[in-house]
């Protein structure tokens, strides 16, 4: 994405400053914020068809700026080479990381505020993608965790992985640049001798990677494995290709000499000529973008290698003294513009589409994300970017030491507070580090909402201590919440009706000699929150620790399918998560683990080539063994189960979630039908595994709390009142569980 542009005007037989090349950048960086914006057209279709996309190719706009990035700095280098005979590498790698640097940095510390005070959830993340970004290993990093790059949870400084491939370019080429043409009577031509060899293996490897057996292909696309889809679109190895075909045609293309400016091959070539071969490829392009997608096999099989040769002839094409209409199209000052600030643009806008204006429409998106983009990149551009070129900091060094500036009066005024400015940046950076660095997703949730503790209410115990031990609703009424304005109901049909008539009763409440409890919550975000939310005064009871895990259930495979447009996600990154609670358990020497599911549990499964549709026989053979995984690790480390009832859920599309309101969480029959399974894993082991009823509230939509942000920030996940609720009503369950011995 990174900006290469000569300033001085053009010389006879020199490149000079070609507005064409930042017109392309500029169609190209449209087409990815396009494309990030959601801009498609969803046709919906019956359960079990694919969707039809319209401009779910715009990714492919990347491609393009790798090709130009590469016909340009090699452009470059190689004119420095005839003018001074070589390449000095330490002045090409200083005005590259001086070009890059700044801005990237710039971009990622306040990615780091914005996450340290509005949005918590993107907060352990960031942590670790802050690391990777900043030396140019996003690629890898997002490589190694082997999480899809088209689904799961959207990371702040996902799309620094292309930076990372042109940045490994800078690194390693130049070297090879200046061993291939170590002698200054070696003719350059002799780079094509690695580029073209080079080039053509980075793209069968792109192809080779992805490798999908040709009986997975449908004429919709196919479905691809997480892993070798990111190896063939992330790695730098096979994203390599169209920057070194950018290379070769720098080597052999250099029309504002005078002896390359008429022939191509031998063969005499015209404007008109020039001008239908450069607007073809550019049609291609967009056609490619409209009509592919990353999962389609047309892609992988020679799409993305096309549209590579499409961009080596538009670049020919914008170049060339005599595209006149070529160059008046994509060389007109505002594409040029857009062009010159299209790597501001780029860093800027994916953080604010997936950050402040998570879960927004498309037109928000474009119209309110696409100014901020506009103003943020601007900003960066005239502050940061430009001044830094062109050598503001080091002129600022040098004019401060001078003798004369120091001999002027108010200087040690100046300098002090340029010191005290430059320290008390350093300290607020390096609170946000520590910030970044303690905190954990346990900690602070998903969508940045956890509020102030509420107070718990010890008066919902006073009621409920004698309860009779056959009752199936013990714990389900908690004490008015005078906080809410809403008195809360009691316990009523309401409660028997949503707790499962397989639910086994719990026992007694218990003496309180084995009090406080060593309590730790597992599950989902939803247990992830319930953590944050938890509210204060349980110190007597309960000692509680966080162990849950957002984006993950009791699934290590398969594939989320929702009727949402456009949102998927895989649970390949929770494998372990068994594992993980059993750690959780032993770490806190937990006596009682809560169990709070449900927010990924009632979709369907896409696995492999099969459809495990919710709610069948199969689904529900699969899903209890997948929890009894769970209940064994925990049970295995000495600690009883208690399974939550599983909320009625009103999800709602507010800002920073990071999950949008997808429609099977807000069906309460598909709620109520895990909860008959967890009731059935509790019967199975009425020893160890306990079934605690949750607030009645969340199925009533007459009672006023089922749909208030105030208790559930998005309609799926407890903030400080949800939390309160949630804890009055399930107390006397968690102490009715008899401990292990």
């Amino acid at each position: 994405m990174a900006e290469l542009r000569t300033a001085e005007p053009t010389r006879p037989g020199r490149m000079g400053y070609q507005p064409g090349l930042d017109g392309l950048r500029a169609l190209s960086v449209v087409l990815v914020i396009l494309y990030h914006a959601g801009v498609a057209r969803h046709a919906e279709l019956t359960a079990g068809q694919a969707a039809n996309w319209f401009f779910d190719g715009g990714f492919l706009g990347v491609e393009v700026f790798f090709v130009v990035s590469g016909f340009l700095i090699t452009s470059l280098m190689l004119e420095e080479r005839a003018t001074h005979g070589r390449v000095v590498l330490h002045q090409f790698w200083l005005r590259r990381f001086r070009r890059l640097l700044p801005a990237l940095w710039v971009m990622i510390a306040a990615c780091g505020v914005w996450a340290t005070f509005w949005g918590h959830d993107f907060l352990a993340d960031l942590k670790a993608d802050s690391f990777f970004g900043l030396f140019y290993g996003a690629n890898f990093q997002q490589l190694a965790s082997k999480v899809s790059y088209f689904g799961g949870f959207p990371h702040l400084l996902r799309h620094l992985w292309s930076l990372a491939v042109e940045e490994h370019f800078y690194l390693f080429f130049p070297l090879m640049f200046t061993l291939v043409l170590r002698r200054p009577s070696t003719p350059v031509r002799r780079l094509l001798r690695v580029t073209v060899p080079a080039a053509v293996a980075s793209m069968v490897a792109f192809v080779l990677v992805w490798k999908a057996p040709v009986g997975r292909l449908t004429d919709q696309g196919v479905q691809l494995d997480d892993v070798r889809q990111n190896w063939a679109y992330l790695s730098t190895f096979t994203r390599m290709g169209g920057i070194l075909l950018g290379v070769s045609l720098a080597v052999v293309w250099s029309p504002w000499k005078p002896e390359g400016r008429r022939q191509i091959a031998g063969r005499a070539v015209t404007g008109r000529r020039l001008d239908a071969a450069g607007l073809s490829a550019m049609a291609g392009i967009v056609v490619a973008a409209l009509a592919l997608r990353s999962d389609s096999a047309a892609l992988y099989r020679g799409g993305l290698a096309a549209v590579s040769v499409l961009s080596f002839v538009a670049i020919a094409v914008v170049v060339h003294p005599d595209a006149r209409l070529m160059r008046a199209v994509f060389g007109n000052p505002a594409m040029a513009a857009i062009g010159r600030r299209s790597y501001g643009l780029y860093l800027w806008h994916w953080p604010i589409f997936v950050g402040p204006l998570a879960g927004r429409s498309i037109g928000t998106r474009l119209l309110v994300g696409g100014a901020a983009t506009v103003v943020l990149s601007e900003l960066c551009y005239r502050f940061v970017e430009t001044p830094i070129r062109h050598g503001a900091i080091s002129r600022w060094f040098r004019s401060e030491a001078t003798v004369r500036v120091r001999r002027q009066p108010g200087w040690l005024v100046r300098s002090g507070a340029t010191v005290a400015c430059v320290a008390g940046v350093a300290l607020f950076a390096g609170s946000l580090v520590v910030r970044l660095v303690s905190v954990e997703r346990s900690a602070t949730g998903v969508g940045g909402f956890v509020t102030d503790a509420e107070m718990f209410d010890p008066s919902a115990l006073a009621a409920l201590t004698t309860t009779s031990t056959g009752s199936s609703t013990l714990g389900s009424e908690p004490a008015p919440d005078s906080t809410a304005g809403v008195p809360v109901p009691s316990a009523s049909a309401t409660t028997l009706q949503r707790t499962p008539a397989n639910a086994p009763p719990l026992p007694p409440l218990g003496a309180p000699a084995d009090q406080p409890r060593r309590l730790v919550i597992l599950g989902d975000s939803q247990g992830v929150m319930l953590f944050g939310a938890r509210p204060s005064g349980l110190g007597n009871l309960f000692t509680i620790s966080g162990g849950a895990l957002s984006g993950c259930s009791v699934f290590d495979e398969g594939k989320l399918l929702t009727n949402y447009p456009r949102y998927s996600t895989k649970f390949d990154r929770c494998a372990g998560w068994e594992a993980k609670w059993a750690t959780a358990v032993t770490t806190n020497d937990a006596d009682l683990a809560l169990v709070v599911l449900g927010a990924w549990d009632v979709f369907d499964l896409e696995m492999g080539d099969h459809r495990l549709v919710f709610g069948t026989s199969e689904f529900d053979q699969y899903w209890l063994a997948q929890l009894q995984l769970g209940i064994d690790a925990i049970k295995a480390q000495g600690a009883q189960v208690a399974l939550l009832e599983v909320e009625c859920m009103r999800p709602q599309d507010v800002k920073g979630q990071g999950t949008p309101p997808l429609p099977e969480r807000a069906d309460d029959a598909r709620t109520g039908h895990v909860n008959e399974l967890l009731a059935r894993a509790a019967a199975a082991d009425p020893t160890h595994v306990f079934y605690v009823p949750a607030p009645h509230q969340w199925c009533d939509d007459a009672d006023p709390i089922s749909h208030d942000l105030k208790y559930r920030w998005d309609g799926v996940h407890v903030s400080g009142k949800g939390g309160k609720l949630v804890f009055e009503t399930i107390t006397p369950s968690l102490l009715a569980i008899p401990l292990a011995s």
